[in-house]
């Protein structure tokens, strides 16, 4: 069935049938039954958990989803999570929803529905891992932009690379990519200014391609 519930105090409860949850704009989850409660869900003090059958419209209203912030309906039957999705926007047109989905056409015809702007399929997204792997392309991430396939490459340039002593615009304009960040002592510099020189040794965020990180991760 689909269960609405959240974490309390002690972290969260795996379901068998999966989860459907959200969060309120204060960073509560919000959730079903109150323990012992006759009924439907209702909200107890923050930290309390709770949980009650999400396909119950009634449900959602006294967990509070009129003004909840996001929902997350992720149960084993995707048209469970769908109707539960529904019943929310239904109830909260701004409320952002997460489907889970396994048929990757339902998820993008409901994506169009839900005007949700970005779908990731775990096939989708699986695929591209293993092709870049087979060509030994280092990708820390693949993603679809649309329907473009996109990777995540950290790249640290050696003294031998022939991108050294080049901008970042330059790289970019060369192979049509773009550095998103670099790395520093402090952490990740994002947006890095496009006119630094390339030095060796220096390690960045780049997203391209499979072309690109290629001839990036290529010469290192």
């Amino acid at each position: 069935p689909g269960r609405l519930l959240g974490p309390g105090d002690h972290g969260s409860e795996q379901q068998d049938s999966g989860q459907a949850c959200g969060q309120q704009p204060d960073g509560r989850f919000f959730g079903g039954r109150r323990a012992g409660a006759p009924g439907g869900a209702a909200l107890g003090p923050p930290g309390s958990f709770r949980f009650g059958d999400a396909r119950r419209k009634q449900t959602l209203i006294e967990a509070g989803v009129e003004r909840a912030s996001a929902i997350v309906a992720c149960t084993s039957d995707e048209l469970t999570n769908l109707d539960i999705g529904l019943d929310a926007r239904e109830l909260n047109p701004n409320i952002k929803v997460v489907l889970r989905m396994f048929d990757a056409k339902l998820a993008q015809n409901v994506s169009k529905g839900f005007n949700i702007k970005t779908v990731f399929s775990v096939s989708a997204l699986a695929a591209p891992a293993f092709a870049a792997a087979a060509t030994r392309t280092r990708v820390d991430y693949s993603f679809k932009l649309e329907g473009q396939l996109l990777n995540v490459s950290t790249v640290t340039f050696e003294s031998t690379s022939p991108f050294i002593g080049k901008t970042l615009e330059q790289i970019e304009n060369e192979l049509q990519c773009a550095i998103i960040g670099a790395w520093s002592g402090n952490g990740i510099q994002m947006r890095p200014a496009r006119d630094h020189v390339v030095q060796p040794g220096e390690r960045y965020y780049v997203v391209g391609d499979l072309k690109a990180v290629r001839a990036l991760n290529e010469g290192r």
